[in-house]
Order: C-alpha cells, then structure tokens, then sequence
C-alpha cells in the first residue's frame, strides 16, 4: 500500500504491526530533519523492524549516510539499501558508435 505523507512517499506492506507504523513515523521524522528537501524522493518500506529505503542520491558517500540515519532510528532491526547514484550528463558513460 502506498501513500503519501507529507511529501515523503511511505510504502508499508500489508499485515504490517502498530509498531511498525510507529517506526515508520519515526524513521521519516529523522530523516527530514538530517537531509530536508532531499529525503522527499526516498522511498521506505517496513515490516516487523526491516526498513528498506529506495530512491537515487547526488553523491555516492550519501547512500551510507542515509543508511547510517536509518540505522539509528530506535526500533529498527536492519536496512535493506537499495538506495542508488543518480546518473547525470556530467557522469554518464557515452556510448561510442562505429
């Protein structure tokens, strides 16, 4: 099920615990206030402790500062980092042609 809240885009899976919807509150709290403007394009997903985390950052050092966040929100169990850089003009492979 998703749903937007705030502008954070929240996926749970179904059959989700009361807890896990307070960790989700939680974990979106703590990563608007680390990064502001740029946790709107995360995805997060939790089930029974597990976040997992979606989305494309600016910088590669930002996937394990995200997680890091993640990581130190009470309640949570573990990380799933699916996390990825986002390609840009400036570090796109081009591709040759014959």
């Amino acid at each position: 099920m998703a749903h937007i809240r705030g502008s954070l885009r929240v996926l749970t899976w179904d059959r989700g615990t009361r807890g896990d919807a307070a960790l989700l509150g939680t974990t979106r709290s703590a990563l608007s206030a680390a990064l502001g403007d740029a946790a709107d394009d995360l995805s997060l997903r939790i089930h029974e402790g597990l976040v997992a985390i979606r989305g494309e950052v600016e910088q590669m050092a930002d996937i394990h500062t995200y997680e890091a966040i993640v990581r130190a929100v009470p309640g949570v169990v573990d990380v799933d980092n699916l996390l990825r850089l986002r390609l840009t003009a400036r570090i796109r492979p081009r591709v040759l042609s014959a």
